[in-house]
């Protein structure tokens, strides 16, 4: 039985996929930038392993592509609140990461502007967008490197 773990890239090399630790990383660096940020902590330990979990191992009962693991990740974690402060800023770091992790850079789009993606992390947590779209919003604005 294939374990979805092992899911390789284009250059056969197992994909990288966040820990615990490397979200939590990305959140101490993100309260020594924002002011607001200070003395904010992490709610929901459980909840932000648990969308870990989902991410490097799939969906239950079906196959779960990369592109739709880095989406849930986003989505996920910019919307489940788990932390008091800085959800949305941690979500949009933690999906720059993996991508760049996987060999993944950002293009150079009016999309990818700081306000043009600050507005796509608003409607991720507003309008519940769904994981399609985000996979299609990643693709556009991402190339393999």
């Amino acid at each position: 039985m294939k374990n979805k773990n092992k899911e390789t890239n284009n250059s056969n090399k197992p994909y990288w996929y966040p820990k615990f630790k490397d979200i939590m990383k990305i959140y101490k660096n993100l309260q020594d930038v924002y002011e607001d940020m200070d003395g904010h902590v992490l709610r929901n330990e459980m909840g932000l392993k648990g969308i870990l979990d989902k991410v490097e191992y799939g969906l239950p009962f079906r196959e779960t592509s990369f592109m739709e693991k880095v989406a849930y990740l986003w989505r996920d974690i910019s919307t489940e609140h788990l932390f008091s402060e800085g959800n949305k800023r941690t979500g949009w770091l933690a999906t720059r990461l993996i991508l760049r992790k996987n060999g993944y850079s950002i293009r150079e789009t009016e999309e990818t502007t700081p306000e043009m993606i600050y507005d796509f992390c608003i409607k991720i947590t507003m309008e519940k967008v769904d994981i399609d779209r985000i996979i299609e919003w990643i693709r556009r604005n991402f190339i393999k490197i």
